[in-house]
């Protein structure tokens, strides 16, 4: 009878905890997007999301164009051979969004960052090349991110944060806004 009782405790002592993993909720863990990057900017302290946790590593075009990676950032302009070779193997082009500008023009005029953000300047501007076919929810996300959340970020680390029109560029690149145009929309 001693045996059967202790038995029975045992089981009963086990059962809470039985029931407990067979039905509780997986919890299920997010994957990171790793980034690949090739400027000249330090991002091993850079705020990460916590839906989209991300990975920075070094890397090139080569690395996104074999799909390694959906995201670049570059602080070089894709060349049109490289778009061509883009598009022929993944059938779209890139979302390409401008995060800054190296300038040693920290409080410019309006006229200055046009300049700047134009590409006549000679300045080199900094810029996250997207897969165009990437979860749209995961692509405003990151896109938001890094062109809007860490403007500060980069401003600390002597780039140009965006004007206004580049933002708005941004947005439309994204899908998150219609293009604008002097007297109206389009």
């Amino acid at each position: 009878m001693m045996k059967k009782t202790v038995m029975l405790l045992a089981i009963f002592a086990f059962l809470p905890a039985y029931i407990t993993m067979a039905f509780a909720e997986p919890v299920e863990e997010i994957p990171t997007i790793t980034i690949a990057s090739n400027s000249d900017v330090e991002f091993d302290e850079v705020p990460n999301l916590e839906n989209y946790p991300f990975e920075i590593i070094a890397g090139s075009f080569e690395l996104m164009n074999s799909g390694e990676t959906q995201l670049l950032i570059s602080q070089s302009e894709w060349t049109d051979e490289q778009m061509a070779d883009y598009k022929q193997r993944h059938q779209s082009l890139p979302i390409v969004l401008t995060l800054g500008a190296f300038s040693d023009l920290k409080e410019a005029t309006l006229a200055q960052q046009a300049e700047v953000f134009s590409g006549r300047s000679g300045d080199k501007l900094l810029y996250l090349y997207l897969t165009a076919n990437m979860d749209k929810e995961k692509k405003e996300a990151l896109g938001l991110h890094f062109t809007q959340t860490l403007q500060a970020w980069f401003s600390k680390r002597n780039l140009m944060v965006l004007p206004e029109a580049v933002q708005q560029q941004n947005l439309v690149a994204l899908g998150l806004r219609d293009a604008q145009f002097e007297g109206g929309y389009k």
